[in-house]
This record gives structure tokens, sequence and C-alpha cells, in this order.
């Protein structure tokens, strides 16, 4: 399900345009964008989700984080049927879950386009926005 950002209208399209309102969001490489701020805060430098795509799989903490997160999915949720990650990264965890869950439909977000050049590229079957 999706919700038009102009009008809240709730609407179960494949298309992101509303059938309400007529809004359509920008598309940015392929992605749709649904945050008005293009321009993210200087909390993080874009430039490192490179250094962070090659050293994820190789550290213990994020190789932890996931081993409890798919512990915890595969307990709790067994046979999702849907995933929304907001703040995919460069979609480490969510490689992890595509490949666990090869049937589950997922959907990941990041405020940071540059990150979901790693995301896409890690799980490819996977619907991104920017937001």
């Amino acid at each position: 399900m999706k919700i038009c950002p102009s009008c809240q209208t709730e609407f179960d399209l494949p298309a992101w345009a509303c059938p309400t309102c007529k809004f359509k969001p920008g598309v940015v490489d392929g992605t749709v964008v649904l945050s008005n701020a293009m321009t993210p805060t200087d909390s993080y430098d874009a430039k490192f989700y490179k250094v962070l795509a090659e050293l994820e799989a190789g550290n213990f903490w994020f190789r932890g984080r996931n081993s409890l997160i798919l512990w915890a999915l595969h307990r709790y949720f067994p046979d999702f049927a849907y995933f929304a990650e907001l703040g995919c990264g460069t979609g480490y965890v969510l490689q992890a879950i595509a490949e666990r869950f090869p049937n589950a439909r997922l959907l990941a977000s990041e405020i940071f386009p540059e990150a979901l050049t790693y995301a896409k590229a890690r799980v490819p079957r996977a619907t991104y926005v920017v937001m």
C-alpha cells in the first residue's frame, strides 16, 4: 500500500502516481524520491558509504547484528510477505533478509541516494525510495 504525500490518499497500484490528486514523485537515477528535502543533514559524509560497504561483511558487529535480526524474523515472523527497511544504508541487512526469505517482497529507503547505489547492487529485486 502507498500513501500519497500530497493528499494522504491510500492506494495499492504498481505506479507511484496518486489516483486522486495525480501527484507523481520525482525520480533520481531510477529511484522514486518521496522526500521534499534532497540535501540531508551534515550528520554523515556520503563518501564513506563505499568504505562501509567494503567493511560490513568482515566486521563482527555487522555480522552479529544480522544474525540477531535474522533469528528474530525467523522466530517471530517466519512467513512474512513484506518487509520494509527504513534507513537501509548500503543494503547489508537487506541482503541477508533477501537471501534468508527469498519470497518476501522488499522495500528499502534511505535519505542518501549514494547509499542506494550499493544497496541496489546487493539486492536488485527490492523496491527503493529516497525519503
